[in-house]
């Protein structure tokens, strides 16, 4: 039997008391195995918590928001450069189905315009104007010429058609830019507006892009040189009392007695 000093861990007669070592107060005696005792570990308490002050709490509260805010700001870059590139992309593809240019015949165009001048200031009947004539007149009054410039390149206006189905108008503008041929398409249905009649855009395309039917009329001024070749030649058709969209031919009709 042995007696091991809980201070110092050294071994003691069982007979002692007091540590021959240390002089701390032994334990009762115990089994002697013969192995060495290790000395007790001293107790180790936590390092402190540091608690960060007002002024530095504020701190970190000012910087962090700035790296975020940041970082969000070149994300929204990238998907807007991202964005624009895919958008690009889409809008220089080769649209299929594009009709070639319509020699205009100055009789036809004369008759047109003034067939649609003569019923206008009449009040009453329908016009006829078959598809092929209104795209003789866009063509005589249409003239290709450049619009402006896209980093060094120049958009041109080369010239617009008319295409019709049952109830809707498609107005198709076709531009050149350094050697590629960039189709834009409108398309339209007839409503009635305040005692008369227009027209209200439903969708439109720039080569194969796609435009959502939100943007639509923030995209419609786009075909400017295209209305802007008959607005005045048949600018009357807003009195009309309706409009209507055949394939082949678009009707306008100033009254129901006479149709």
């Amino acid at each position: 039997m042995i007696r091991l000093c809980g201070q110092c861990g050294s071994r003691n007669d069982p007979k002692r008391v007091i540590c021959q070592d240390c002089g701390t107060r032994l334990p009762d005696p115990q089994p002697d195995d013969g192995k060495p005792v290790a000395p007790p570990v001293a107790y180790q308490p936590p390092p402190p918590v540091y608690k960060a002050g007002k002024k530095e709490y504020a701190a970190l509260k000012t910087v962090r928001p700035r790296h975020t805010l940041r970082n969000l700001a070149l994300l929204l870059l990238l998907c807007l450069v991202g964005g624009l590139g895919w958008a690009v992309s889409k809008a220089i593809q080769p649209v299929a189905g594009v009709k070639p240019p319509v020699a205009s015949n100055a009789s036809t165009v004369a008759h047109l315009e003034g067939s649609f001048a003569k019923v206008a200031a009449f009040g009453r009947g329908n016009w006829v104007g078959e598809i092929g004539a209104l795209n003789q007149f866009l063509a005589s009054k249409a003239a290709p010429r450049p619009l402006f410039d896209i980093a060094g390149k120049v958009l041109r206006f080369e010239r617009c058609y008319l295409e019709t189905s049952e109830g809707e108008l498609d107005l198709v503008m076709v531009l050149g830019i350094d050697g590629r041929t960039l189709v834009c398409r409108l398309g339209m249905v007839p409503v009635s507006k305040d005692g008369g009649s227009g027209v209200e855009f439903t969708r439109a395309s720039i080569g194969g892009l796609e435009i959502p039917e939100f943007a639509v009329g923030y995209f419609a001024p786009l075909w400017t040189p295209c209305v802007e070749s008959f607005q005045q030649s048949i600018g009357a058709v807003s009195s009309a009392k309706r409009i209507e969209f055949t394939p082949g031919a678009v009707i306008v009709q100033w009254s129901a007695s006479s149709r």
